[in-house]
């Protein structure tokens, strides 16, 4: 048919409580860390969509939105 396929992960904001948290548990970093560990995650997930998608010879794009609540990121996403 031709159609191609769109995949989004969206990484929710992180709360200032847990930063704090973070912080005081003596990590140096907590949003380099969170950041990191968000990124990680995105990347498994999508590039697990993007094998699916590919091995089934579908075209597709997969995009990570930062930072936003997942309602949100998923809607603009698509009005773009």
């Amino acid at each position: 048919m031709g159609a191609s396929v769109t995949f989004v992960t969206v990484t929710e904001r992180w709360s200032p409580q847990d930063m704090v948290e973070e912080g005081e548990s003596g990590n140096l970093d907590p949003i380099g860390r969170f950041e990191d560990a968000a990124t990680r995650s995105a990347q498994r997930i999508l590039a697990a969509a993007e094998a699916t998608a590919e091995g089934a010879g579908i075209e597709c794009e997969a995009l990570h939105v930062r930072d936003r609540v997942p309602a949100e990121g998923i809607v603009d996403i698509a009005q773009e």
